[in-house]
């Protein structure tokens, strides 16, 4: 008998403010939902509640490429006192007086007269690259990736536990083991462990706003269709596995440097492969239905872009010749240069953290850091995959 839960996904992924968002349902047996809808923040703050009449749908056969198009089963629109951020639609049913919880999402992008000065944008082209709802992703033969279905489980939402994140694991996990147990134990995605909001966006996130820093957020596809956003903010930043840029996205990027914008690279593998967006963000619901992300990587010469005068859009690595556009030119590093920390049997007894070589560089000053003290050991803010650049000296 298939497990019974409930299940969904909000549309669109990022609204302005004053916006609406449509949550589209599945409900086992067509169970009446529970949805409770919070900005997550370094505090929980619940917005709106409800009960949800929701139908069960099928999930159509090549959802992970075409999405589930399933139909709205209630819509909200943002309040005046809603603020930018990452909000959670935890969605729960009663299955024989237990609860099946699941979990969707959706982010409010900032007002044109923001106070803050930081924008943050969340890596959601990776979340997409990554998730195997469905049956494929961007690892398991697919091209074409729909944004339009559920998350599966373990990107939006993770239960405590040793092997939460791999390379946190002391002594080191070298053959993973403890995470895989952790992944097969809560029955979530073999892929949760790469990308997703749980991992490094949320906890920065709580770290930022309980320090006392204004952080306004938007997602990957933002930046694409709304280039103008990120006009007033002194700094920019990509946090944890932001892998999957598209053209656009740079431009933004690259184009709000050039202008004196502050940019913050704290992530990893970062921009290493090149998407195109299609139909991010519809405004009919027939665009909708197209709205997919498209990713041929290693099978880049099936991409149609490919041999004509398009291919500096070909969907390969950023760093590929036929490209010509490395991700270090903007970020000033690559995973080209870099390799894998504490992760498996690659640098398995890593420090976990930066050491510092260059402690006269503008970035120390008045920090008291010497030459080899070790930066963030204790969190392990080095594994997995890690950018790098060729020493010079």
């Amino acid at each position: 008998m298939a497990f019974e839960t409930v299940t969904g996904y909000c549309w669109p992924q990022s609204i302005g403010p004053g916006g609406t968002v449509s949550m589209h349902l599945s409900s086992a047996g067509g169970r009446v939902v529970d949805v409770s809808v919070a900005r997550i923040g370094a505090i929980e703050t619940t917005v709106w509640e409800g009960r949800v009449a929701a139908d069960e749908h099928a999930t159509p056969r090549g959802a992970y490429m075409s999405g589930c198009d399933w139909p709205a089963a209630h819509a909200i629109t943002a309040q005046d006192d809603w603020r930018s951020g990452y909000y959670q639609v935890e969605l729960t049913i009663d299955i024989d007086g237990k609860a099946r919880t699941e979990y969707a999402f959706f982010v409010l992008r900032p007002p044109a007269n923001s106070p803050n000065s930081i924008l943050l944008q969340l890596s959601t082209n990776t979340w997409h690259a990554y998730n195997d709802f469905g049956g494929r992703n961007l690892y398991t033969g697919a091209t074409t990736v729909s944004l339009q279905r559920p998350m599966s489980r373990g990107y939006l939402h993770k239960p405590p536990g040793a092997g939460r994140r791999v390379t946190t694991t002391n002594p080191p996990d070298a053959d993973m083991n403890t995470h895989i147990g952790y992944l097969t134990k809560n029955h979530l995605s073999p892929y949760a462990g790469s990308a997703g909001w749980p991992d490094w966006e949320l906890p920065f996130v709580r770290w930022a706003e309980a320090a006392g820093y204004g952080i306004d957020l938007c997602i990957n596809a933002d930046l694409e269709e709304h280039p103008r956003l990120v006009d007033g903010y002194n700094l920019l930043l990509s946090v944890g596995h932001d892998e999957y840029w598209s053209g656009p996205m740079r431009d933004t990027v690259e184009g709000f440097i050039a202008n004196g914008g502050n940019v913050a690279f704290f992530s990893g593998n970062t921009a290493f492969w090149q998407v195109r967006m299609q139909d991010p963000a519809p405004t009919t619901s027939e665009a909708a239905a197209n709205a997919s992300m498209i990713g041929y990587k290693g099978f880049f010469k099936q991409d149609p872009v490919y041999g004509t005068d398009r291919i500096g859009e070909l969907t390969s690595m950023w760093s590929d010749h036929e490209i010509g556009r490395p991700e270090n030119h903007m970020t000033g590093v690559s995973f080209t240069h870099g390799g894998y920390h504490r992760i498996g049997k690659r640098a398995t007894n890593g420090a976990g953290g930066y050491t510092i070589h260059q402690p006269n560089h503008w970035l120390f000053e008045g920090t008291g850091i010497d030459y080899g003290d070790v930066l963030g050991a204790k969190s392990t803010v080095v594994g997995y995959e890690c950018d790098g650049c060729d020493f010079t000296y």
